[in-house]
């Protein structure tokens, strides 16, 4: 799961604390596992939850938000990043600090985003990729 690794290297670069939400507690357990292999033991949350309730319901605030949710999910009802994305990252953009940074992943080959922000998957794009596997982009809240 790649949010792990998103929380690794946050930790690993100095993050006040970290917070990994996802609805499968095997992921949350590889989070878990590599954080203690790369000997990050500070304040680093882990949430089993599905992510889109927990953006609703939390009262905490961040600077930085890596959103990177799967193509589709069974979960809660169901999940679709074609239809959903909207919605996920409203919610997103409304736990950041004024002035704080939205990333938005994700590897659905036929994405078409529906909301303004910078795309970044060119210059983001490992140099032995003929074609990136995510596009991204950065949002920034007003």
């Amino acid at each position: 799961c790649s949010s792990d690794l998103f929380t690794v290297y946050a930790a690993a670069g100095g993050a006040a604390y970290t917070t990994s939400v996802d609805a499968s507690a095997t992921y949350l357990g590889i989070a878990r596992e590599n954080l203690a292999l790369n000997g990050q033991r500070g304040r680093n949350e882990l949430v089993h939850d599905e992510v889109g309730a927990f953006l609703r319901h939390t009262r905490q605030r961040w600077d930085l938000v890596v959103l990177d949710p799967p193509s589709y999910s069974d979960r809660e009802g169901g999940f679709d990043v074609l239809r959903d994305h909207p919605a996920l990252i409203e919610a997103a953009l409304g736990v950041l600090e004024p002035g704080g940074v939205l990333w938005f992943s994700t590897n659905h080959q036929a994405f078409a985003p529906r909301f303004a922000g910078e795309e970044q998957t060119e210059r983001l794009r490992q140099a032995d990729f003929r074609r990136p596997a995510h596009r991204s982009w950065r949002l920034v809240r007003e």
